[in-house]
């Protein structure tokens, strides 16, 4: 229950920042703000989302403007797939980039060590059961 309070608070939290972000040119945002729409709106589109999402990171690493809140973004993907460890990566990018946000990434790095410890038990069990 508190783990998706907290999932649902960091969400929030992120396209908070997203949208606070929005407000200049200073950075690259690609069609992020179509793709996450049409997400929203269908859930189908998701692989579009993390695929157009992960090119504009590419993108704007390479010019050096990745907008506040998009590494958490694809990192948050990324733990829903329970890519734990890639979703770590780009939660310390973040937090790298935006030292303001090292609280909110450093509770969602918690998160995922406790997500992947119990993906762990889940995977035993499953193979205790199997046996």
């Amino acid at each position: 229950m508190i783990n998706n309070s907290f999932k649902k608070g960091a969400v929030a939290a992120v396209l908070l920042t997203v949208l606070v972000g929005c407000q200049t040119d200073r950075y690259m945002w690609g069609s992020y703000d179509q793709d996450l729409y049409n997400y929203y709106r269908d859930t189908e589109q998701r692989t579009a989302l993390e695929t157009n999402l992960l090119e504009t990171l590419e993108k704007a690493e390479q010019k050096g403007k990745v907008p506040p809140g998009l590494y958490a973004e694809y990192g948050y993907l990324l733990m829903q797939d329970g890519r734990y460890d890639d979703a770590r990566r780009y939660f310390e990018l973040e937090k790298k980039l935006w030292p303001e946000s090292t609280k909110l990434m450093d509770a969602v790095i918690r998160v995922t060590a406790v997500d992947e410890g119990n993906k762990d038990k889940e995977e035993q069990a499953s193979a205790e059961t199997v046996q």
